[in-house]
């Protein structure tokens, strides 16, 4: 065992989270980059400069591991949620920051666990996982602001808050996972910052739409994108 072992193990507290943190930021790399089933626990360790063993010894399973990683997400994607005034700013521009920070926060290379856990049925998440916390946390409070909507009679009365709540990152995970290759079939260019910025703006203008009374609201046209090669 090397010395960043032995610091982790007996360095005192401060050593045990600077450990634990490189750990963690080891697999957030492994689990993005190559998913679940083909990360390594023998990699996380060596990039984070510590046995294997140690590894296991903190975090039990490879299972465990990705638990951390995910619940640590959540944490993040809570921080960024957190800063919208779902209970005092004007209903569509809750809905609208909404949006645009789950786009945010799936421009990121963590995002690519999101999916690969979705592709697992989410079998390594429980009930007392911090994603269904941070889940039903922001389900509640974008139901309200919802329902602040159609006492104004800006949303339309049918529009059910957890359909629209699941909308959200299902259709921006549908841009993270076939936008470049849409891009090509169609003869776009879609690896471009301009094509991020006019999807963000797209999938925010389409998903406000569809829960608006009057639907009369027009889409963004699309910036000149560059022909894909």
């Amino acid at each position: 065992m090397g010395s960043s072992d032995e610091s982790g193990v007996g360095g005192g507290s401060r050593s045990l989270a600077a450990t634990l943190r490189r750990i963690i930021d080891a697999a957030r790399k492994e689990f993005s980059d190559v998913g679940f089933d083909r990360a390594r626990m023998e990699a996380i360790a060596t990039s984070a400069g510590v046995s294997r063993q140690l590894v296991y010894l903190y975090y039990g399973s490879k299972e465990g591991l990705y638990k951390a990683v995910a619940d640590e997400e959540a944490s993040l994607a809570h921080a960024r949620l957190s800063q919208i005034d779902y209970d005092g700013a004007p209903v569509l521009d809750v809905l609208a920051d909404f949006i645009g920070t789950i786009f945010d926060y799936y421009g990121q290379p963590a995002a690519v666990m999101t999916i690969d856990t979705a592709t697992h049925n989410a079998k390594w998440l429980n009930s007392a996982s911090k994603v269904f916390e941070v889940s039903r946390e922001f389900n509640a409070k974008i139901g309200r602001t919802l329902d602040r909507g159609k006492a104004e009679r800006l949303i339309d009365d049918h529009v059910d808050p957890s359909v629209f709540y699941a909308s959200v990152p299902m259709m921006i995970t549908a841009w993270v996972v076939m936008g470049r290759m849409s891009g090509l079939l169609n003869g776009r260019d879609f690896s471009t910052p301009d094509a991020d910025r006019f999807w963000r703006r797209y999938i925010k203008e389409m998903l406000i739409r569809s829960v608006l009374r009057d639907e009369a609201r027009p889409l963004p046209g699309p910036p000149d994108w560059p022909t894909s090669r």
